[in-house]
């Protein structure tokens, strides 16, 4: 089970490295109560840690301060087939060098392109924070403004390690 976990880690890091965003998920974790995003984060195996920049790159609209019993987190995504790879395409936008921060904030950078500022953080998370708008950074948006995962022929993955972490974290504190 580890070594699974393991494969579908090193998965994810390759496909963040092709920018493996806007596209159909394979596989997903289905939140139970009381999991936070922290709990993959922080998981003491490393065979098990799914990390935020992971989490948000691949599910833009998740909020992991708010997570629900029942949703999904897309842990695994088609980069195979063409319908898969086409969902890869993002659009690039440069911020202006001259951009006045007072003027041009994150929201109506986000209300031009389309999307949520919390789509666009998690997007570009790390790099983008909208509380220090940086002058050139380049970012990268959906254009068609879909960011949700297309779950409909996802398989979902047992996933408890994060519960037995809580556990753990609940009597050691």
């Amino acid at each position: 089970m580890k070594s699974f976990f393991f494969v579908v880690v090193v998965g994810l890091l390759t496909l963040l490295k092709v920018n493996g965003l806007g596209y159909i998920c394979k596989e997903h974790i289905v939140v139970k109560h009381g999991d936070r995003c922290h709990l993959y984060n922080d998981a003491p195996d490393p065979d098990y840690r799914i990390k935020y920049s992971e989490i948000y790159n691949i599910n833009p609209n998740i909020d992991c301060d708010n997570l629900r019993s029942g949703s999904k987190i897309c842990i695994y995504i088609d980069n195979e087939t063409k319908k898969g790879l086409a969902r890869y395409e993002f659009e690039e936008y440069k911020i202006k060098k001259d951009y006045d921060p007072k003027k041009y904030t994150c929201k109506e950078l986000a209300k031009e392109l389309g999307s949520t500022v919390m789509e666009l953080e998690h997007t570009n998370f790390p790099l983008l924070n909208c509380r220090n708008f940086k002058r050139n950074l380049v970012i990268r948006y959906k254009k068609d403004g879909k960011y949700t995962p297309d779950f409909s022929n996802s398989k979902p993955i047992n996933y408890d390690y994060g519960k037995e972490y809580s556990k753990n974290l609940k009597t050691n504190y």
